[in-house]
């Protein structure tokens, strides 16, 4: 009784090996299901504890005090700052649930233009509004400012035209 080299020990009753710091024990030797660490935020449950890996569970997995922070089953969100539906791949965030303002597809070749996305109307003025690149309509073949789509002599698979790309 009353040793000075006694130990706290930590109820540990999920045997998860992280002990309860509201359940302890001051003794000399090791009591059953305690143990000297007292950092498990849940004695009850063996999958909640320090090293546990954090989920999208609304639970404090990982006991530092942050529900669903840095969690593994995350998805990644891109910034959809035009609201067309299709976000930007250099904008990204990783997240539980889908924060407002982004979206899960990440294929927009011009975020700051809602009429430029994947499948958008294609126009004959050398910006790519579909996001699969300009095809050679749209570009000055032949190097006289005008794009091939606008030449008034463009015949489409026309072997003499100067634009035909073959």
């Amino acid at each position: 009784d009353n040793a000075v080299d006694a130990l706290t020990w930590y109820a540990d009753y999920d045997n998860d090996d992280f002990g309860d710091a509201s359940s302890s024990l001051i003794e000399c030797d090791q009591p059953f299901d305690h143990i000297l660490d007292n950092n498990d935020c849940d004695d009850n449950d063996d999958q909640i504890n320090p090293d546990a890996s954090e989920l999208c569970n609304a639970i404090d997995d990982d006991c530092d005090g942050q529900v669903d922070d840095n969690t593994i089953d995350s998805l990644a969100y891109y910034l959809d700052s035009d609201n067309d539906g299709f976000g930007d791949p250099t904008q990204s965030i990783d997240d539980c649930q889908l924060p407002p303002g982004y979206t899960l597809d990440n294929t927009d070749c011009d975020d700051n233009d809602s009429a430029i996305y994947p499948g958008a109307q294609e126009f004959c003025d050398g910006i790519d509004q579909n996001c699969n690149g300009n095809n050679f309509y749209e570009q000055d073949l032949d190097g006289n400012g005008l794009l091939a789509c606008e030449e008034s002599i463009w015949f489409r698979n026309n072997a003499s035209n100067t634009t035909n790309p073959s």
